[in-house]
């Protein structure tokens, strides 16, 4: 209580509410394996300090980030998280939030409810005739803080993102929206210590974030790789560069048997919904690449121009993303075909655009983008079939588990991007 009004000394009272500081929610985010980062995710109503704490009370680390060594192993290591308000006279005990953890050299199967990489898709074929492909867009820094999102430190989507990829055990994975300052710091570093190389291409635009390409060493050999600029209806590049990475591939086969040999594009087309015509014209630059295999957030439609082009072949110039153009360029219409006609590894059969039939098949895919009043499938997996089949396909997740009100949307604390990962096995051919 303070005086209101001290001179006139009447008993008039200014009651001052202060926060009670408290945690709310203390986690650890990772698997305590030696060289994989744990992160701590914390929700407080203060700035709060957290400490990662050895059985002798040595204090190991003091920042969100912990990477437990080879002389952790067996070690029981104390999680401790504080307020950090000097100007509060005292600090209650709910103030105080631990977590107690044993570190492990190597764990076989996942362990958070996150991961769910090894459920739906099987076991991994161990034959040489599979390739494990995955596509993801991880959702860039600079895109995550314009999200609302208590569920947004960096720390905890990497990790998240890493760990859910880790245990996916795939051959190659195209991620996009990947900060270029985290490159070398977490992303090659932690995926070269599982025998993964990374090849990283920027879009060069304000944003620092770009593409990169991951691939198992021991499965696959790389014979060529560039990065290739997506060109409009004139030669030119949008004004926002769009590119594609492009990467030729053989795999490792057993002596005595032939190598396949294919390309890779992965790839993050122009977002503007207003941009229908443009992706289709990227669509049609990367096509001429000849790739049999096409991965990436394609922010398009299954029923667009970009998606018909690369499914069918051909878009006829009445589709309602070239209109518009053809409308104003009668004697130069614009109706794109392309030699090369690839397949969705997942079932696009059953869908309109942004939302799903009443009863798709279990390979369908519902949605790949979740917001909080969008869903649409935005991100594809597309193969050439005469060389892939598809012989399995990462189930999407389901959104009444996932997301209790039905309004909310991604990232959650448990799902670290508005995007989903696909994932497919693939069967070659002959």
């Amino acid at each position: 209580l303070e005086w209101k009004d001290k001179e006139k000394r009447k008993e008039e009272y200014e009651i001052i509410f202060t926060e009670i500081p408290n945690i709310h929610l203390l986690r650890v985010v990772g698997i305590p394996r030696v060289d994989i980062p744990l992160y701590a995710a914390v929700k407080a109503t203060h700035p709060i300090r957290v400490r990662w704490i050895s059985s002798n009370d040595e204090v190991l680390c003091e920042e969100l980030f912990f990477t437990p060594s080879k002389k952790d192993i067996g070690a029981s290591i104390r999680l401790e998280a504080q307020i950090k308000d000097d100007t509060l006279l005292s600090l209650p005990e709910e103030c105080l939030k631990s977590i107690d953890l044993g570190i492990v050299d190597f764990l076989q199967e996942p362990v958070l409810c996150c991961v769910r990489s090894s459920q739906g898709l099987g076991a991994k074929p161990l034959d040489h005739h599979y390739l494990r492909i995955a596509t993801y867009n991880t959702l860039a820094d600079v895109h995550a803080q314009r999200k609302e999102k208590c569920a947004l430190c960096t720390g905890q989507r990497l990790t998240t993102i890493f760990l859910e990829l880790l245990y996916l055990k795939f051959d190659i994975a195209c991620l996009q929206e990947i900060d270029e300052k985290y490159v070398q710091t977490f992303w090659q570093p932690h995926f070269e210590k599982e025998g993964y190389i990374c090849h990283f291409a920027s879009k060069q635009g304000q944003a620092r974030e770009g593409l990169l390409l991951i691939y198992k060493k021991q499965r696959l050999v790389l014979r060529n790789y560039f990065v290739a600029p997506l060109f409009n209806i004139n030669g030119e590049e949008s004004l926002i560069r769009t590119v594609a990475q492009i990467a030729d591939f053989s795999t490792r086969s057993p002596e005595g048997e032939n190598s396949l040999s294919f390309r890779v594009a992965n790839t993050h087309l122009y977002f503007d919904n207003k941009a229908s015509m443009l992706r289709c014209e990227q669509m049609h630059s990367m096509l001429l690449q000849k790739p049999n295999i096409i991965a990436g957030d394609l922010n398009a439609f299954p029923s667009s121009a970009a998606i018909k082009l690369a499914t069918q072949g051909y878009v006829h110039s009445s589709h309602e993303d070239l209109a518009q153009y053809n409308k104003l360029n009668d004697n130069d219409s614009y109706a794109p075909t392309s030699e090369i006609k690839l397949s969705s590894a997942y079932d696009l059969s059953s869908f309109t655009d942004a939302s799903p039939s009443s009863s798709p098949s279990s390979s369908a895919l519902y949605y790949t983008h979740v917001e909080a009043h969008f869903r649409a499938t935005l991100d594809y997996i597309l193969i050439d079939d005469n060389i892939f089949e598809t012989a399995a396909t990462l189930p999407v997740p389901n959104l009444a588990d996932m997301l209790p009100n039905s309004n909310d949307g991604f990232p959650t604390l448990d799902y670290p991007s508005d995007h989903i990962l696909l994932a497919a096995d693939l069967r070659i051919k002959g």
